[in-house]
């Protein structure tokens, strides 16, 4: 079990890396101009993505072991072909994306939502390998055909991206298409309208959940190119995702968290080590924060590009959000832990109103720097409910959120005692 743990965890990072190193490519090779487009692109395909997995997503992982996996994917299939149509049909009537990426969105995201109904019908079948080995394929395939456009083909528009994607999630598609075959039996047992009846009990709330967190995340994309254009949202999205690359620190503290409170049922120990663990990232956080705000414009030009100097400063607006994330993801475990989740969907609906009122507010006045002010608005708010909400459950006080050399020794007590029973499972 730990085994899957950490190879999954080291294919997230590696496939993180990766996505990091297309960011850098392609703003260098396309422009502040190039990156936003590719930013709207990618945000308005995940938001499909997430609409799409309330039949056909994570609701699969707990069907898939209880019911026939043909007749799970067959409407998974044809809601993909709703929501696609549904999706271009109302970009159709916006100035989102140019009129030429929107038939490539359609074809794009069709088949990045069959990949990944591929992908959950071989997690429900625990082939949790071949999952990772697709996951990280699929964005190296990216990489490795941009790479083909630019520097052999000399090929730097951002349809080189567009066709990157294209060969990508063809080469992914027909592979997982072979893996999930065998699982196939053709024929329908039961009803259709029973089985999208189960699908949507299980899918609707968590992806609601999921699709107001990312609108909470990316939502200033669509304000920001709306008031000044796709050379703006780019130059927001470099500053953003420098920002963010932070929070594997967060989510791996945090992983450790939540193996630890899966393996207790001491909910006061539960509550003293998510204390001193979000301490613990906190820390971490402001010190990972520290060392990218002392960069300099001139480190930003160097690795993205000229017309990126600006990405440093929204960094630094950025900051107090990312630094509070620091906290509100190891709470927000805490509550995942107790099969609270109400209370995360709360802090997320919070977050996206906050991320509303000061993205219509603070973006007109101040361009990217307004949206970094607005997204840290809106980490803060969740944060301090998520806080709040822990201290009143935990009974915990203000003074508890002060660090102290015992939550270091908790923390190195804790990554003993995970890496231990990682050697024994080996």
């Amino acid at each position: 079990m730990v085994n899957k743990i950490l190879f999954t965890f080291s294919a997230k990072f590696l496939t993180a890396a990766i996505n990091f190193v297309l960011i850098i490519l392609t703003a260098q090779f396309l422009g502040a101009e190039g990156r936003g487009l590719i930013g709207l692109f990618i945000t308005t395909m995940v938001i499909m993505v997430l609409v799409n997995e309330i039949i056909g997503g994570p609701a699969l992982v707990y069907l898939i072991p209880r019911e026939d996996t043909f007749q799970l994917a067959l409407p998974s299939y044809f809601w993909a072909l709703i929501v696609c149509h549904a999706g271009v049909a109302i970009l159709a009537f916006t100035t989102i994306l140019p009129g030429e990426l929107i038939k490539d969105l359609y074809w794009i995201t069709l088949m990045y939502i069959i990949f990944g109904i591929h992908l959950t019908i071989l997690l429900g079948k625990e082939a949790i390998k071949v999952n990772n080995v697709l996951t990280g394929l699929r964005v190296l395939l990216i990489l490795l055909f941009f790479c083909i456009a630019v520097f052999i083909y000399d090929f730097r528009e951002v349809k080189a991206y567009i066709y990157a994607m294209y060969g990508s999630h063809a080469v992914c598609l027909g592979i997982s298409c072979y893996y999930v075959w065998p699982y196939y039996r053709f024929g329908l047992k039961r009803s259709v309208t029973t089985v999208i009846k189960k699908l949507l009990s299980y899918g609707v709330i968590a992806q609601v959940a999921n699709l107001i967190q990312l609108m909470n995340y990316r939502v200033s994309y669509y304000f920001l190119n709306a008031y000044y254009g796709a050379d703006h949202v780019g130059i927001y999205s470099v500053a953003i995702n420098v920002a963010e690359s932070i929070w594997l620190i967060t989510n791996s503290i945090a992983m450790v968290q939540y193996a630890r409170i899966a393996n207790s049922r001491d909910k006061k120990y539960a509550q003293q080590i998510t204390l001193a663990l979000a301490k613990f990232s906190f820390v971490t956080t402001c010190v990972a924060l520290a060392v990218l705000l002392f960069l300099p414009e001139s480190v930003y030009r160097w690795v993205f590009g000229e017309e990126f100097g600006a990405a440093g400063k929204v960094v630094l607006y950025l900051a107090p959000g990312i630094a509070a994330f620091g906290l509100s993801t190891i709470f927000s475990h805490y509550f995942s832990g107790l099969g609270k989740y109400h209370i995360n969907a709360v802090s997320s609906v919070i977050g996206l109103i906050a991320t509303l009122v000061f993205c219509v507010w603070l973006i007109p006045q101040y361009h990217f720097i307004g949206a970094g002010m607005a997204a840290s608005a809106s980490y803060l708010a969740a944060t301090l409910y998520l806080t709040w909400k822990f201290m009143k459950d935990s009974g915990s006080g203000p003074a508890d959120l002060i660090p102290s050399k015992e939550d270091v020794v908790t923390f190195v007590n804790l990554a003993k005692t995970y890496y231990v029973r990682h050697s024994g499972d080996r």
